[in-house]
């Protein structure tokens, strides 16, 4: 008797859970374009928060550092601002030429397929290729980034509280003006940790940006620099982060370029992420920090259907940051139950 309480106790206490849990993320999706601006805020914040803690150490004062780090913030957000901006002025007016060649591809192949007896129209809908239906998909894509562009000074203006913040927090860290294990002490250590991650990976992300560039402005394949920044964001998604980048940029240069040059892009791009994946990466990342690829599909899958396309940048930071949360108080509850 007394097990079939216990039974159904458990069934009660996990059904109460998972119903909490199912709110919480009905409650994250329903806020999600007010709370992306604040994540994305967050992520910038961090990828250069330790320019900050790297001035420090050269004994200069937290406002002045707070300053010069301003003063590149600014300098870069606006040039990036700017170059995204006019990006896509530019790819809008192209798109009518785009989806003229993209559509004129497909019935290339669809003619080559069909003399070798096989019918490549039955496997895509009919009008999937037609010039309005590419437009129309080229522009939603678009229109995404332009939200983006729309926050972007109030994203900056967050970028920069956060610092100050940040250096606040630390300060305050330092003078043991915190108990060991308040909460804004375990807030400072978890922003720690996962400072070194995604400061590490933006700085990993930057200088492969630029590699590639050089590529493309080599190339002569045109937005080369909205093409870096794209990369330099897709690059905190592990393993499929490269692909989604490496697409606009080398379907640019086959519309505008062949084939050829389409080759030449997608294999310098592969090869230089190649030498930081595997030859510069592991030198400043632990394994602590490794993800398996299903962990990755899971929880893209998982915060893109919650916070919707700015959630497959987000994932992984916001996941590593709520397993660091977690072992953190699963270490106390375990402490005080006797079992560690």
């Amino acid at each position: 008797m007394e097990n079939n309480q216990l039974a159904n106790s458990n069934v009660l206490k996990f059904l109460v859970m998972a119903a909490c849990v199912v709110i919480v993320i009905a409650g994250i999706k329903a806020v999600a374009p007010t709370l992306n601006i604040l994540l994305l805020a967050i992520l910038i914040a961090q990828c250069i928060n330790p320019l900050v803690i790297w001035l420090n150490s050269k004994k200069i004062s937290s406002g002045l550092a707070i300053v010069i780090t301003l003063v590149v913030v600014i300098g870069l957000g606006g040039f990036v601002l700017a170059a995204v901006g006019s990006s896509i002025y530019g790819i809008r007016e192209k798109v009518p030429v785009y989806s003229e060649h993209i559509g004129q591809m497909f019935s290339g192949l669809k003619e080559k397929f069909a003399a070798r007896g096989y019918d490549l129209g039955s496997l895509i809908p009919e009008g999937a290729t037609s010039p309005d239906k590419i437009g129309a998909l080229i522009k939603a894509a678009l229109a995404v980034m332009a939200s983006v562009l729309a926050n972007g000074i109030f994203i900056l203006i967050l970028v920069i509280i956060l610092l100050a913040e940040f250096a606040g927090i630390r300060k305050s860290v330092e003078k043991k003006s915190y108990p060991e294990r308040s909460f804004m002490y375990r807030i400072s250590e978890i922003n720690k940790t996962t400072t070194k991650f995604i400061g590490i990976t933006a700085l990993l992300g930057f200088l492969q940006g630029i590699a590639g560039v050089i590529v493309l402005l080599v190339m002569g394949v045109d937005f080369a620099v909205t093409w870096g920044v794209v990369f330099f964001f897709v690059n905190f998604i592990p393993v499929v982060g490269f692909f989604l980048a490496v697409i606009p940029p080398v379907a640019i240069a086959l519309l505008e370029q062949g084939g050829t040059s389409a080759g030449i892009v997608f294999g310098s791009w592969y090869v230089i992420n190649l030498v930081f994946d595997n030859g510069v990466r592991p030198r400043f990342l632990k394994k602590e920090f490794e993800v398996s690829f299903l962990t990755v599909i899971v929880v893209l899958m998982f915060w893109s259907y919650v916070l919707g396309p700015l959630g497959a940048i987000l994932a992984i930071p916001l996941s590593l940051c709520l397993k660091f949360i977690y072992d953190v108080y699963a270490g106390d509850t375990k402490r005080l139950a006797g079992i560690v």
